[in-house]
């Protein structure tokens, strides 16, 4: 099962990247809303952890792009 992370806050991001890590789950990372949308454009994720207050693109105007909710 692929997780990707998605939050503007490099701190948040990979203190979850890790321990997600440590559990055993193969992990992709993304710094905004745009760079989420081209990964699960691109690739398949099981799991999502969205960050809902991010600048320029918000996680609901992710979900809404992929047309998730």
């Amino acid at each position: 099962m692929k997780v990707l992370v998605v939050d503007d806050d490099p701190i948040i991001r990979d203190m979850m990247a890790d321990i997600l890590e440590c559990e055993g789950y193969p992990i992709c990372v993304a710094r905004n809303g745009m760079e989420a949308l081209k990964l699960l454009r691109s690739d398949e994720h099981y799991l999502v952890f969205l960050d809902v207050m991010m600048p320029v693109m918000s996680g609901k105007d992710v979900c809404e792009q992929l047309d998730i909710r």
